[in-house]
């Protein structure tokens, strides 16, 4: 009997054998600016209670989150304010001159930030090196230019210039102005899809969102939104864009367009003067915050109803991107066996343990190669099933992405063997493109008769199994397959 046949063996019965699933993830964080306070609030939004407020500079306002959510990053009257969110405490300022520091954004590798000057006349656009803590780069863009937002895809940002009524397209390669698109009147808040294919301005003055075709830098959709509309966040998961309204009247609202239609498909009522506004990785949950009420609303997106209002600092804003991403729940380790050329992965800590101890399976090791998963399913995520592959064809295992992708295997070979239709649960690409704040898993295979397949985070990685005969399988341009917690 072959050492991976064994494998197949210990594993299914230790699957057999568990009885409670193992999981460890915790909620994600808002770090909601206090701009009178001085201050951070930090809610937790496993229970929507302040669980840190955290002392900054004069004016806090924008906030940006580092995709991997190890740092939050808070525009203050002269810098940005660093935050270490393991501890939830100031880690660091970096110090910046400038008229009046507006929005802020973190590039997806997570090594730079841009940050809007919003002087009286023509504005621009400060780079600035994470690592050095320095300026780097300063881009011009139009007249009081008042938030940024980062394409999760490509190197582009997008400047809203508010006295400019447009909105300035910068090309982070060159740091260069790409493309000015006018909108409406004095658009302020901006954001971007997850596919990176539209982007979404929210013109205060006109009360309406400007719907933009990144491939074409063209405005191909208006839609009608509340009263002077100022934060707009598009859905990570679902077609949904939503946009707080300061409106005239008592209470304000939030629009919730439909991407699909760009049509406002319903409104929330929350407090007074929401300014920004944030979505969860899940889609689940819209965090609001109202600038004259001094709170933050929680909007639960499967009614549309607000289940929870949270007291903050005075005068809370967060515009940008203020909620962490989930950390995920245990961690998947791969397996690499030199005798067979086969690898496996496993987050299950009774197999680990054996394949580590190598007395009932013995040739496997460790690559040091490993990425976070989830055990249970979360709003947006699919199962991934786990395939035996009998000795005959392989020997190996398999790990569909999504029900349709399982369903599929199982119908065209009916001699594999089923172990777990939900082994682990994770995002889907759209597109090819992750939820920001997750990693890309690549997904190769053996293409040989002993079929075997691996998969990793690392594109390096992935390019160099390639060279050797292996094929890479996924979406999109860069063969995404999933999508990983951090």
């Amino acid at each position: 009997m072959r050492a991976s046949f064994r494998l197949h063996f210990v594993i299914w019965t230790a699957l057999a054998a568990l009885v409670l699933p193992f999981h460890a993830q915790s909620a994600p964080f808002a770090y909601i600016p206090n701009t009178y306070s001085n201050s951070i609030s930090v809610i937790d939004t496993a229970n929507n209670l302040v669980t840190a407020t955290l002392f900054v500079g004069l004016g806090p306002s924008s906030v940006a989150v580092d995709p991997s959510g190890a740092r939050v990053y808070v525009v203050e009257a002269h810098g940005v304010s660093i935050i270490d969110t393991a501890t939830k405490s100031v880690a660091g300022f970096i110090p910046l001159e400038g008229g009046f520091l507006g929005g802020v954004a973190v590039n997806p590798e997570g090594t730079r930030l841009y940050v809007v000057d919003q002087n009286p006349g023509p504005g621009r656009v400060l780079v600035v090196d994470i690592a050095t803590r320095s300026v780097i780069a300063t881009v011009p863009v139009g007249r009081n230019p008042g938030h940024v937002a980062m394409s999760p895809v490509g190197a582009r940002i997008y400047v809203t210039n508010i006295f400019s009524n447009n909105v300035s397209v910068i090309d982070t390669t060159t740091n260069s102005i790409e493309a000015t698109i006018t909108v409406g009147e004095e658009p302020v808040g901006v954001d971007v899809n997850r596919a990176g294919t539209r982007v979404y301005v929210a013109n205060r003055n006109s009360s309406s969102v400007s719907v933009i075709d990144a491939a074409t830098n063209t405005v191909i959709a208006t839609t009608a939104v509340g009263s002077a509309p100022t934060g707009v966040a598009v859905d990570p998961v679902g077609p949904r864009v939503y946009v707080s309204n300061r409106d005239g009247g008592l209470p304000s609202t939030v629009s919730i367009i439909d991407t699909t239609t760009n049509v406002v498909s319903g409104t929330v009522k929350v407090g007074i003067a929401p300014l920004g506004v944030d979505v969860d990785q899940t889609g689940t949950r819209v965090y609001v915050a109202n600038a004259l009420s001094n709170s933050v609303s929680v909007i639960d997106t499967s009614a549309n109803t607000v289940i929870a209002t949270v007291a903050v600092g005075n005068l809370p804003t967060a515009l940008g991107h203020f909620i962490t991403p989930n950390t995920g729940g245990p961690t998947v380790v791969e397996y690499y066996h030199a005798g067979f050329d086969h690898y496996f992965i496993t987050w299950m800590p009774g197999e680990i343990a054996k394949l580590d101890a190598g007395v009932e399976i013995r040739g496997w090791a460790r690559t040091g190669y490993s990425f976070k998963t989830y055990t249970t399913a979360q709003v947006g995520t699919s199962p991934v099933c786990r395939y035996y592959i009998p000795p005959a064809l392989g020997d190996s295992h398999f790990f569909g992405r999504g029900t349709a992708e399982c369903n599929e295997t199982g119908q065209k070979n009916p001699s594999f063997v089923l172990e777990d239709p939900s082994f682990m649960q994770m995002f889907l690409p759209v597109g090819g493109v992750c939820p920001a704040g997750m990693a890309q898993v690549y997904r190769v295979f053996s293409n040989r008769p002993d079929a075997n397949h691996r998969y990793m985070t690392d594109r390096a990685v992935r390019d160099q199994m390639v060279v050797k005969g292996w094929l890479a399988e996924g979406d999109g341009p860069d063969l995404v397959v999933m999508c990983a917690p951090q």
